[in-house]
């Protein structure tokens, strides 16, 4: 096995006999602990140095890594050993990760190399800085529906793209699955589960792909799978991003099962108010049991999705409903999202007291009222407190760890990191910018700092050095 010197940072080749043990490097000949697992952080697999871990699945472990060759960052995804053991999934392993790494898009996660390492199987992908939609949807519970229209629709090029180049179908479209970077761009991670669609239809096997919250029926039933199970799938994760809970729901897997094939979809809106009706109906044709009630390709979905942003009834929907929502104009202003209506003529009122009622309900309310302001005039009114946007707060650390990273750089530093690692949310092209500038000046500064910390070690072993030499000589 092979790992890093954590002295003078040189490639290191022991037996895998030496796990845990004490050995002694080859470049600077300090003494230096062999990793006490063949994967873990410090370790060497193939040509990728195995940094921290990043994420689960079912077919492995994903770790955040650096290509030594190439100099640059990746995704490393180690084969679990259950699978390493299995001939047939490892020839299907390496064949879905040959077909993914055909696949160049903005919008799908870049493969970079696959193979085995001393019977260690791994997959090298484009490492994307920032975080998967299940962690977001963690922290935020439901996602302003511009925001998720922008990550569906994203998500929708990237499937148009991987089915019209090959014919892939993914097969597990969830929120773990989508990365969103620190810029705002939606990637499509491809954790093992990519297929060709006469791969997979040529199968004969009584495995079911997929995850239960998420799957599409046919997926379910053997049927024969194309790009309109993807559509289903992600239209499943848009329902779970813009309401906060699953499509189904069960005490169990074949519970949730039962009712992607049996159950009538609750229309998303019904959840939530924000959502508009007409993304409802969007929702809906995604998650149309049948195939055929599906959006025939993701570039249909697309184009719908572009006039629903537009404020303009899709031709498909309004078919399809009757033309119910005719005339009627969608507005989607900033985070809410709202459907404006027709004003109906006012039904004239029966003659009652109630008018009366209320209206000496309101004077009692302003006499008191003005009681109270009277008592209270000597008291100043405090204005209301308002509360500083993402942008605002980011430049606000931006400046500040700016003015001190010359004369405090650890403060700057501290300053900048806490603000990264704070759960706010940007959530417009502005905070996005500002989000880029905030993380260019720490990196900058973070050089910087490990420079002056590593030259202090440095200068602290050499006095160390020193002192120790000037005692040796003082016993001779």
């Amino acid at each position: 096995m092979k790992f890093q010197c954590s002295h003078c940072h040189e490639i290191i080749e022991v037996d895998n006999a030496d796990l845990g043990q004490d050995v002694q490097c080859g470049s600077c000949f300090e003494t230096v602990t062999v990793p006490s697992a063949r994967v873990m952080p410090g370790t060497v697999i193939a040509d990728f140095l195995i940094i921290e871990e990043i994420g689960r699945g079912g077919m492995g472990i994903v770790y955040r890594a650096h290509q030594i060759s190439l100099d640059r960052p990746a995704a490393v995804k180690i084969l679990a050993d259950s699978y390493a053991s299995n001939s047939d999934f490892i020839t299907g392993f390496i064949k879905e990760a040959r077909a993914a790494a055909q696949l160049n898009h903005p919008h799908i996660v870049q493969a970079f190399a696959v193979g085995e390492d001393d019977g260690i199987f791994y997959f090298a992908m484009e490492y994307v800085n920032g975080e998967t939609m299940k962690a977001i949807l963690k922290r935020e519970h439901v996602i302003p529906v511009p925001f998720a229209i922008n990550v569906i629709q994203q998500i929708a090029e990237a499937l148009d793209y991987a089915w019209k180049e090959s014919k892939i179908v993914h097969r597990d479209i969830k929120p773990d699955n989508i990365m969103i970077t620190t810029t705002g761009k939606a990637k499509l991670a491809d954790l093992g589960l990519a297929r060709s669609a006469e791969d997979v239809n040529s199968e004969v096997s009584d495995e079911v792909m997929g995850t239960p919250q998420y799957i599409s029926p046919e997926q379910l039933t053997g049927s024969p799978v194309d790009n309109r199970t993807d559509i289903y799938c992600l239209g499943a994760t848009f329902f779970h991003l813009i309401t906060g809970r699953f499509p189904f729901e069960g005490n169990a897997a074949v519970e949730i099962a039962e009712k992607h094939l049996s159950e009538p979809l609750t229309p998303p809106h019904l959840y939530n108010p924000e959502i508009p009706e007409m993304i409802s109906l969007v929702v809906m044709k995604m998650m149309a049991k049948n195939p055929d009630e599906r959006y025939a390709s993701a570039m249909d979905l697309i184009e719908d999705l572009s006039m629903v942003r537009k404020g303009k009834l899709p031709p498909s929907l309004a078919s399809k409903h009757g033309g119910g929502f005719a005339g009627k104009t969608l507005i989607l202003v900033n985070d809410r999202s709202h459907v404006s209506r027709p004003i109906q003529a006012p039904v004239p009122a029966k003659k009652t007291l109630l008018p009366v009622i209320i209206s000496a309900i309101i004077l009692l309310v302003l006499v008191v009222v003005g009681i109270t302001m009277y008592l209270s005039s000597s008291t100043p009114v405090s204005a209301p407190v308002r509360v500083a946007t993402f942008t605002e707060k980011a430049d606000a650390v931006y400046r500040e760890a700016n003015a001190k990273m010359h004369t405090d750089i650890a403060t700057a530093h501290d300053l900048l990191y806490k603000f990264l690692k704070s759960p706010s949310l940007p959530s417009t092209e502005e905070d996005f910018q500002k989000l880029t500038e905030v993380r260019n000046l720490f990196a900058k500064i973070d050089e910087t700092y490990i420079v002056q910390k590593s030259d202090y070690r440095n200068q602290m072993k050499k006095v160390h050095t020193a002192e120790f030499n000037k005692i040796q000589g003082t016993k001779k």
